[in-house]
């Protein structure tokens, strides 16, 4: 394995992980990026959908961490 290859898989790794808490810390503000084409994103924007995006995005975040543990060790 190269050194390029190194560096390009732990870009993505950190790319992925970055995705993932962006989910858990701003669940609202990637709602209303999804419905930014709406006019009002306000009733998009429930408690149910916040707890959902939440918790993909901590599936996310576990999912780059063992993928980074396993490329790097």
């Amino acid at each position: 394995m190269n050194v390029l290859e190194l560096l390009l898989g732990l870009f993505g790794m950190v790319a992925i992980l970055g995705v993932g808490l962006a989910f858990v810390a701003f669940p609202e503000e990637m709602l209303k990026l999804r419905f930014a084409h709406l006019r009002s994103t306000r009733r998009y924007v429930t408690s149910t959908r916040v707890t959902f995006y939440r918790l993909v995005g901590l599936g996310v975040v576990v999912m780059g961490l063992l993928a980074l543990f396993g490329y790097l060790f």
